[in-house]
């Protein structure tokens, strides 16, 4: 079986397993707080991008 078929069952059986728990508690968890790590990071580019402008302006 070539790899290529390999990685693409790999990935159905990873979306089933997904599909299939989705909505047991610990799922729900790590969407919750794969939601805030996105939040932090947005939190995190606007921070940075700030001190970047400042700078920019200072010199």
């Amino acid at each position: 079986m070539s790899k290529l078929k390999k990685d693409k069952e790999h990935i159905v059986f990873i979306d089933r397993l997904i599909e299939k728990y989705q909505h047991h508690p610990s799922m729900q968890r790590v969407k919750i707080l794969k939601d805030k790590l996105k939040q932090e990071k947005l939190e995190d580019k606007s921070f940075y991008q700030s001190i970047k402008e400042k700078r920019a302006t200072s010199h």
